[in-house]
């Protein structure tokens, strides 16, 4: 048989075309035509990103609570790194801050569908300055600081304790009132109430409280120099997260702004 040009030519092009489709096959392609770009990837590759996105996220068809994805909150961990705030032994109030913050944001994040800047997530150190800008820079709509104290008086400094600035602006005051109600429903620690200032110095005000353009209070979860706020706090972290995550929720879902 006289082999021409014509089909030599032409087994070359099925051959081609059978090593291309057998690529496809294993690894996947991108094609781009004109203003279109179409993404073909590995049926398993697909099957797992499909899977992850149906472990995780705000699904408004089973949560409790209504879509606040308008609003960002920035969630500040008090103290950290060389700081280890109020401390008492072994036990650095940095730490039980994180955990609590980590855990609120969980339930911001993954319950309410909020938006939520950290101001840290590990334990390194962050200047004041650098906390509230996070929040200022951002256009977050409420800031909320997580503390523990340590003793003024023996006698009296234990359980739940919000701090606004001294003025008392109206939104941090809502805010404020809404988280505390709901740590008080906990019955975690003895029932604390909103006060403006600092812990014995009301005309003192935390710089997140003051520099702040948006609602701001600090939440302080108990005193480190109490073991009994440090066994409550051990044993309902989980129930005091979403008191904290609750009160932010009822705030925003009841209009104050």
């Amino acid at each position: 048989m006289k082999i021409t040009f014509g089909m030599v030519a032409k087994r070359f092009l099925l051959a081609a075309a059978l090593m291309t489709t057998s690529c496809l096959l294993v690894t996947g392609f991108t094609y781009i035509s004109g203003d279109k770009k179409l993404n073909i990837g590995s049926k398993k590759s697909s099957e797992k990103e499909t899977e992850k996105e149906k472990k995780s996220g705000y699904d408004p068809s089973t949560s409790q609570y209504e879509d606040m994805s308008a609003y960002t909150i920035c969630l500040d961990p008090a103290a950290g790194g060389n700081d280890e705030g109020n401390s008492e032994e072994s036990r650095a109030e940095k730490d039980d801050n994180l955990t609590l913050a980590k855990k609120v944001k969980d339930i911001l994040v993954n319950e309410m569908n909020f938006k939520v800047e950290m101001t840290r997530t590990s334990d390194e150190d962050v200047s004041d300055e650098d906390r509230v800008a996070k929040a200022n820079d951002n256009n977050c709509n409420a800031l909320i600081s997580l503390s523990r104290g340590s003793y003024i008086n023996a006698n009296y400094s234990k359980g739940f304790e919000n701090y606004i600035f001294h003025e008392e602006p109206a939104n941090s005051l809502a805010l404020s009132s809404y988280i505390m109600e709901k740590l008080n429903e906990t019955g975690a620690m003895l029932s604390g109430s909103t006060m403006k200032g600092k812990p014995g110095n009301k005309s003192e005000d935390y710089y997140t409280n003051k520099a702040s353009k948006m609602a701001s209070v600090v939440v302080l979860t108990g005193y480190v120099t109490s073991d009994e706020d440090n066994e409550a706090f051990d044993n309902n972290t989980d129930a005091i997260a979403t008191a904290i995550a609750e009160g932010i929720y009822n705030y925003f879902k009841n209009g104050v702004k």
